[in-house]
């Protein structure tokens, strides 16, 4: 992409994003790099998705002193992907991470209420998107992105500000109705795709969500994903893990 090109984009991601509270924007090395506050909504992240059509994989999301920051790297090429293994007379293995998901999925179900709104379709929704981000959520380089990761049903309320029923969570605003939401801690000091974050989702669970680096310590205990010592040696230096949240949404 010549220079020009890129500095129509960058002033486009500009403008966006000043909308949405980013305190600086600057091009730099073939780098629209744009800081935001603590925290960014799904709908933000699509409308930045938008406004660099044709160029969605090259546009990530990651942390610098405590903001999230969001660059499109007109440079960035994406690793190959390791070639998938033939299964071809054999039979398939079981895969860990599929059924560590399985397995927090059947909590869930069992923990839920009689008659919960909270469907069987959203319960597969959700373990299909936390499988699909744990096998696909890689940094720019190709690193492991995804530290730790969790799903929890959240109740609605009574008036008395108790929970009615079972409840492992709850998400920053308090739901009117049952809510799915599941979870996952990025590792410090790593960028992800965001176009990469939206197609693991799935329509189901990026319709109502945001990205944070709020203090853990500020969610309720479900919420509370742990780090690798590698990590967190990375967040006591000043690295902070970015946190994903998803309502899983209806089919």
């Amino acid at each position: 992409m010549a220079t020009d090109q890129r500095q129509t984009t960058h002033d486009i991601l500009q403008r966006l994003v000043g909308t949405q509270g980013a305190t600086s924007s600057e091009l730099r090395n073939g780098v629209s790099v744009h800081r935001l506050g603590e925290s960014l909504s799904f709908t933000n992240v699509g409308a930045q998705l938008l406004a660099v059509s044709g160029l969605e994989p090259k546009l990530f999301i990651g942390c610098i002193e405590g903001s999230i920051v969001v660059s499109l790297n007109f440079n960035h090429e994406p690793p190959e992907a390791a070639p998938a293994a033939s299964l071809t007379g054999k039979k398939r293995r079981v895969d860990p991470e599929e059924e560590q998901v399985q397995a927090a999925v059947e909590r869930v179900r069992k923990g839920l209420a009689e008659g919960s709104e909270i469907t069987e379709p959203m319960l597969e929704a959700a373990q299909a998107a936390l499988v699909a981000l744990l096998k696909t959520m890689r940094g720019s380089n190709g690193e492991r992105a995804i530290e730790s990761w969790g799903l929890n049903a959240k109740q609605p309320e009574r008036a008395n500000g108790q929970s009615n029923g079972h409840a492992n969570g709850a998400a920053p605003t308090a739901p009117a109705r049952p809510k799915l939401i599941l979870s996952a801690r990025l590792s410090p000091g790593i960028a992800v795709s965001l176009d990469a974050v939206k197609r693991a989702l799935g329509t189901t669970c990026f319709a109502d969500g945001m990205f944070t680096v709020q203090s853990t310590t500020s969610f309720a205990a479900g919420f509370q994903l742990p780090l690798s010592d590698h990590a967190q040696v990375a967040e006591a230096a000043g690295q902070r893990s970015v946190m994903l949240l998803a309502t899983v949404g209806e089919r």
